[in-house]
């Protein structure tokens, strides 16, 4: 009797049936590892992101900040274009020698036509205006004197031509073109602050 339990006794271990703590425990494990990587890859793309746009918030820092840099320079030479136009006066200067007269005859030699040019522009074009004044004082003739590309903080000379007549001269630039500054003399704009700017 005894022999037939020890032989009856394996089955009941083979028919046994499984644990279900058993099988929970690797579907748990399972299910940590996943949502573990589910969460330290939304944290990496939160990262990702975050570096994303704060490299975007930078650039459009320094964008912003080189735009205000570029509108203070911008501004800065506008103003000094504007005193350049409005008082140009004291920047572009015209001196002339002082020409031979024939006073028993009358007559006026040639004689050399200076422009000054005391801004930090090329001046395109200077045109002097030279009046040829007889004893009587009225006009004989003018001329115009043209000089061209005159550089910043120099100065060009040109010769005015003679006259058959007259006892004096009277010389005055006329017209001035400066296209870096947008700046046209005599032509008039209508805008009393600054009356010269052309494009």
């Amino acid at each position: 009797m005894t022999s037939d339990k020890n032989i009856d006794q394996p089955e009941m271990y083979f028919n046994a049936k499984p644990d279900k703590r058993s099988t929970l425990i690797p579907l748990i494990i399972c299910g940590v590892v996943v949502a573990a990587a589910i969460i330290g890859w939304l944290i990496y793309q939160n990262n990702k992101n975050s570096d994303t746009i704060n490299s975007l918030q930078r650039q459009v820092v320094e964008t912003k900040q080189k735009e205000d840099q570029q509108q203070q320079i911008n501004n800065a030479i506008a103003e000094k274009n504007l005193k350049y136009r409005t008082n140009w006066d004291k920047f572009i200067k015209e001196r002339h020698s002082e020409p031979q007269v024939n006073y028993t005859w009358g007559g006026v030699s040639s004689f050399t036509v200076a422009v000054g040019n005391g801004t930090e522009y090329t001046l395109d074009q200077v045109d002097v205006l030279v009046e040829y004044i007889r004893k009587s004082g009225e006009v004989w003739e003018r001329k115009t004197v043209s000089l061209f590309n005159i550089p910043a903080n120099s100065e060009q000379t040109q010769t005015a031509p003679s006259s058959v007549n007259g006892v004096k001269v009277n010389v005055a630039i006329q017209k001035i073109i400066c296209k870096q500054m947008q700046f046209c003399y005599p032509i008039n704009n209508g805008n009393s602050s600054d009356p010269y700017l052309c494009n």
